[in-house]
C-alpha cells in the first residue's frame, strides 16, 4: 500500500493542502480560492486552480499524481458549489460515524488521484432541514482529540458562519446551531455606512464590548449599529467603535449559546480577538482554546479520519490473511535488541501474522509494547500484519491502534473492547470458553473467537461447541505445537495462535536464525497441510 496522501481543507474563499508521507507532514500550501470561486468565476476555474495547486505541491517534493494514494477532503469542497455534492448525514455523529460514511469520488477534471470526502452533518426537523454544517464536523474531531476534551461540552467555532456545537460524553455531536454573525460583521465593516470607522483589526476594549452587548439587548441590534455612527461623530476611536460593534453583534449569540450549554463548559475557537470577546460575553463557563489547537484542528481531524479509513481497508486484508495463513505467532515481553532480527527469521519461515502482547503485571511497559508494534509495522510495511494481544482496557485498544495494530486480541470477552475495536476499523478477536460466552461475543461483533486455553479442551468438546455455532469463526490458542496444530485446523478452527514454542527464546538467545526460520516452516506446513 502506498503511503503518500494529500489532505485538503476547502472553505468558501481559501484552500489549504498538505502532503503526507505516512504520518509525517512533508509540506503544505494555501491558495486564495475556494468553493465560492465556482460561483464567481465558474466551475472550470475551481478545477483548474485546484489542479495547479496539487501539481505544484507534488512537484516541489519530487512527486507526481501517480505517487499519491488519496486526497482526504473536508469542508465546502463537498458542497453543491464545490467539487461535487456529498450528502449530509444525520445526527448524532462522532468521528467513527464520519469514517463509516467517507465518500470516495474520482474527479478527472482535477486529477486522477481519488478524493475521499468527509460528509457534512444535518440536523432535521421532521422531513425538513433544520441546520447544516460542512467542515466543522472535522474541526470538532480534531479539537476534541488535541484538547483532550471529555464529557459533555459546547464548542463555539466562530467563522463566516458561527457554529455552536453540543457534544455528549461519548464525543458525539448531538445538536448544533449556526448564526450569521461572521458574515454580518463582514458586511457591516466592508459594505455599510460604517465602513472605514470599524475594522476586524483592532485592540479589544473590554468596556466597549460590554456596552455594545448591553445597548443591543436594550434597544435592538439595528439601533446599536446606528449608535456606532453617532459615537464616531463624538470622536470615539476605531478600537472603541469596533469593540462596541463586536459586542453588539456577537452578544446576539449569547442567549443561544447559554441555552445550549445549560451550565456546561463552552470551548471557544477562532482568532484571539474573537475568543476574548466571547469570553467577556459568556463569563466564567467560557474556556478559550489554545491557538495551536485551533490552527491545526481541521488538519488533525482529517489525519485521524485518514487513519480510520486506512484501518478499514486493512481490516479486509487481515480477515483474508487469517483464513489464508491460519497461524498467528504470539510474542510476549521480547528482548527489543533481538526482536527485529527474530521477526525477520520468522517471516523468512513463512509467518505472516504476529501478535505482540501487553503485560498486565506491569513488568514490561505498555509504551514499549506499543513501540514494538510500531517497529514491526514499519519493518515489514504491510507484508506481516501486526496485532496487539492481552488487550483488556479501552486505553490499550487506542494505544495499539495508534501504534499501527490491525487486530485486537483479548484474554476475555468485554463488549466495550469489541465495540471500540470495531469502531476503529480493527479486527476483533476476544477469548471465550463456554457456548454462552462465544455466542455473546459474536453477537457484539467479534470477528473471531479465541477458544482459550485450547489444550484444556477435549476434541469432543470443541466439536460439540462448534456444531450449533457453525457460523462463528474460532481460533485455537494455548498449548499449540507443531505436532497438534494441524489437528485443530482439521477440527474446524480458522487458525491457531502459537506462543513461546514458536517465538523460541532458546533459539533467539543463541542467535540461531536459521533454526528459527526452519521452526517457523514446520508450523506453517502443519497448519496448511
Amino acid at each position: 500500500m502506498k503511503n503518500i496522501t494529500l489532505i485538503m481543507d476547502m472553505g468558501t474563499s481559501n484552500t489549504r493542502l498538505w502532503l503526507y508521507s505516512g504520518e509525517e507532514v512533508l509540506a503544505g500550501k494555501t491558495a486564495p480560492f475556494g468553493a465560492g470561486s465556482s460561483r464567481a468565476k465558474g466551475k472550470d476555474y475551481l478545477y483548474d486552480s485546484l489542479r495547479a495547486l496539487i501539481e505544484e505541491l507534488l512537484s516541489q517534493n519530487g512527486l507526481t499524481a501517480d505517487d499519491a494514494e488519496q486526497i482526504f477532503v473536508s469542508g465546502m469542497a463537498g458542497s453543491e458549489i464545490g467539487l461535487c455534492d456529498i450528502p449530509h448525514i444525520s445526527l448524532p455523529a462522532d468521528i467513527y460515524t464520519l469514517a463509516d460514511n467517507l465518500a470516495v469520488r474520482k474527479i478527472p477534471e482535477v486529477t486522477e488521484i481519488p478524493f475521499v470526502f468527509v460528509p457534512g452533518l444535518k440536523q432535521m426537523n421532521g422531513e425538513a432541514f433544520d441546520d447544516i454544517m460542512r467542515g466543522e464536523e472535522t474541526e470538532t474531531a480534531g479539537i476534541l482529540s488535541a484538547a483532550g476534551i471529555s464529557g459533555e461540552a459546547v464548542l463555539l467555532l466562530p467563522g463566516t458562519h458561527n457554529k455552536v456545537i453540543l457534544v455528549n460524553d461519548g464525543g458525539e455531536i448531538t445538536s448544533f446551531r449556526t448564526t450569521f454573525s461572521g458574515e454580518l460583521l463582514n458586511g457591516i465593516i466592508h459594505n455599510s455606512i460604517l465602513a472605514g470607522q470599524v475594522s476586524h483589526d483592532f485592540r479589544v476594549v473590554d468596556a466597549a464590548v460590554l456596552q455594545g452587548a448591553a445597548y443591543a439587548a436594550e434597544n435592538g441590534l439595528n439601533a446599536a449599529l446606528f449608535h456606532i455612527r453617532v459615537m464616531a461623530k463624538n470622536g470615539r476611536d476605531t478600537d472603541f467603535l469596533s469593540s462596541f460593534l463586536y459586542g453588539a453583534v456577537l452578544g446576539e449569540d449569547t442567549a443561544l449559546i447559554r441555552r445550549m450549554a445549560a451550565g456546561k463548559t463552552v470551548y471557544i475557537g477562532g482568532r484571539e480577538s474573537l475568543k476574548h470577546v466571547y469570553g467577556l460575553l459568556l463569563g466564567e463557563n467560557a474556556v478559550p482554546l489554545c491557538a495551536e489547537v485551533c490552527a491545526d484542528a481541521v488538519k488533525n481531524g482529517l489525519v485521524k479520519l485518514k487513519k480510520l479509513y486506512r484501518a478499514r481497508l486493512r481490516r479486509e486484508e487481515v480477515l483474508a490473511a487469517v483464513e489464508r495463513e491460519k497461524l498467528i505467532t504470539i510474542i510476549r515481553k521480547p528482548d527489543p535488541a533481538s526482536f527485529g532480527r527474530a521477526m525477520q527469521a520468522l517471516y523468512d519461515g513463512g509467518v505472516r501474522l504476529a501478535e505482540i502482547t501487553f503485560d498486565r503485571a506491569g513488568t514490561f511497559p505498555k509504551e514499549l509494547t506499543a513501540a514494538l508494534i510500531k517497529q514491526l509495522c514499519e519493518q515489514f510495511d504491510g507484508k506481516m500484519l501486526v496485532g496487539a494481544g492481552t488487550v483488556t482496557t479501552k486505553e490499550d485498544v487506542l494505544m495499539a491502534c495508534e501504534a499501527g495494530a490491525s487486530y485486537i486480541i483479548s484474554p476475555n470477552f468485554d463488549p466495550e473492547i469489541i465495540s471500540l475495536t470495531r469502531k476503529l476499523g480493527l479486527v476483533s478477536m476476544p477469548a471465550a470458553f463456554t457456548p454462552t460466552e462465544i455466542a455473546a461475543a459474536a453477537q457484539y461483533g467479534a470477528d473471531y473467537i479465541k477458544l482459550f486455553p485450547a489444550n484444556e479442551l477435549s476434541d469432543g468438546y470443541a466439536k460439540a461447541v462448534m456444531a450449533p455455532l457453525s457460523d462463528v469463526k474460532m481460533l485455537a490458542v494455548g498449548g499449540i505445537t507443531a505436532e497438534n496444530a494441524g489437528k485443530y485446523i482439521g477440527l474446524g478452527f480458522s487458525g491457531v495462535g502459537v506462543g513461546t514454542s514458536l517465538y523460541n527464546k532458546k533459539l533467539i538467545d543463541a542467535e540461531d536464525w536459521n533454526g528459527l526460520t526452519e521452526l517457523a516452516k514446520t508450523y506453517v506446513e502443519a497448519v496448511k497441510g
